[in-house]
């Protein structure tokens, strides 16, 4: 199953404005520009056009967050990882014991 994220429509966590994530990301006034690019953890960095603030785009879940704020699907993948990594420990453990 594909989910287009780009005419699903969007709220910015901010100012509350609504529009689709292509308009969000393609808008272009006075030297300013909507997509500002991807950081390291994977998120995409959206500049509101109503407000100007800094909105991060999770493509993994398709949800706006706030700049500061972290995503449930990167929770989520980090605590699979850690039971993964315990179970791993523990049968060594029980291996050699």
């Amino acid at each position: 199953m594909v989910l287009d994220y780009k005419t699903q429509e969007k709220t910015c966590p901010y100012c509350n404005h609504k529009d689709s994530l292509q308009d969000f990301i393609s808008w272009e006034k006075d030297g300013k520009r909507g997509a500002l690019g991807k950081t390291p953890e994977g998120y995409i960095m959206i500049l509101c056009p109503n407000c100007g603030d800094h909105i991060k785009f999770d493509p993994l879940s398709g949800n706006f967050l706030r700049k500061d704020e972290k995503s449930r699907s990167g929770i989520i993948f980090n605590l699979i990882f850690l039971l993964v990594a315990a179970s791993i420990i523990y049968g060594i453990y029980r291996f050699f014991t």
